[in-house]
């Protein structure tokens, strides 16, 4: 799979995709590169397939996941003008975070943070502000987009 979503004017249902995506994945904090001078940052994520929506009294909620098939992914934020990452965690033998509810976007920010707490603290969070959205998921087993 190859997503790129750029530029302004999304309706929410655009960044539902995208939380849809990245929701539970696995986020490899060790190679987390944030690229001031290019204005990016870019992190491997491993996240889980989608395989359906679930509905409940018929609205549809959080999609069905295959808990079985992991997919290694990278996500490339570009037009970064703002960027604070934090770092909570203590052990140093942790290599990656589950992402909390997706990737959040709305209007010109970005935000990932940790499902893993200490002490009521959020161990890693990624809250980026940006120029205009412009939001690469691509999955590594994909070759260039055409």
């Amino acid at each position: 799979m190859y997503l790129r979503i750029k530029g302004t004017g999304f309706t929410e249902n655009v960044f539902a995709e995208i939380n849809a995506l990245t929701d539970r994945a696995m986020l490899k904090i060790r190679h987390v590169n944030y690229r001031k001078d290019a204005k990016a940052i870019s992190f491997p994520i491993e996240r889980y397939a989608i395989i359906g929506k679930s509905k409940f009294f018929g609205a549809i909620v959080p999609y069905k996941i295959d808990r079985h098939t992991k997919i290694k992914s990278v996500v490339t934020i570009k037009n970064v003008i703002d960027c604070e990452i934090q770092n909570n965690i203590d052990d140093t033998s942790i290599s990656e975070v589950m992402i909390l509810l997706g990737m959040k976007v709305q209007e010109n920010q970005v935000y990932v943070c940790s499902a893993e707490e200490a002490q009521g603290v959020t161990c890693y969070s990624i809250d980026l502000r940006v120029s205009e959205i412009d939001i690469e998921i691509k999955d590594e087993d994909e070759g260039s987009p055409r």
